[in-house]
């Protein structure tokens, strides 16, 4: 989900990107790895850190708790979903 969150940060969709990190942080917790042990924990961290710049740390941190709240089969629509893409959603 990181790699997902990195494509859309790349693609210029910041909201997109803060929100499959927030699914990712929430599906890791739930299955009881921390983040900071995965293998994807720098590039959570560079992806989180330039969409958080671009949205400011409010919206940045509701578009994270609205990823963080979705079921796992809500994330793995809205990672496969291409609405939103370029425009941020």
């Amino acid at each position: 989900m990181q790699g997902l969150a990195a494509a859309a940060g790349a693609r210029g969709a910041p909201r997109r990107a803060a929100r499959l990190l927030g699914a990712a942080e929430a599906l890791l917790e739930a299955a009881g790895i921390p983040i900071y042990v995965t293998a994807d924990h720098d590039l959570h961290q560079r992806v989180a850190s330039a969409s958080r710049e671009l949205l400011g740390q409010g919206v940045w941190a509701m578009a994270r708790d609205d990823g963080r709240a979705m079921t796992f089969e809500e994330a793995v629509a809205y990672a496969l979903e291409r609405k939103g893409d370029v425009t941020g959603g």
